[in-house]
């Protein structure tokens, strides 16, 4: 899984994450689930996962979900950079 870390908050790589907080669903259904139960409920569902945005450690965590997936973008980013 190749991972892409996010050192700053305006990286317009988070602008759907921002975007989505805004607006429970995007224009294509795309919704944002910010809890890792959650989270790991999708990975285990055939839900196409366009992307994830957590912490180091929920992907040291959950290996063994996220190799069931093909996941186009795994970001990483500190817990103070997501709050």
């Amino acid at each position: 899984m190749n991972y892409i870390p996010i050192h700053d908050r305006e990286s317009t790589d988070l602008h759907i994450y921002k975007q989505l907080r805004d607006n429970a669903f995007s224009h294509d259904n795309s919704f944002i689930a910010d809890s890792p139960k959650v989270i790991n409920k999708l990975l285990e569902s055939d839900i196409q996962i366009k992307s994830i945005l957590a912490t180091q450690e929920y992907y040291d965590a959950h290996t063994h979900l996220l190799n069931t997936k093909d996941i186009p973008h795994c970001y990483i980013a500190t817990k103070e950079m997501m709050q």
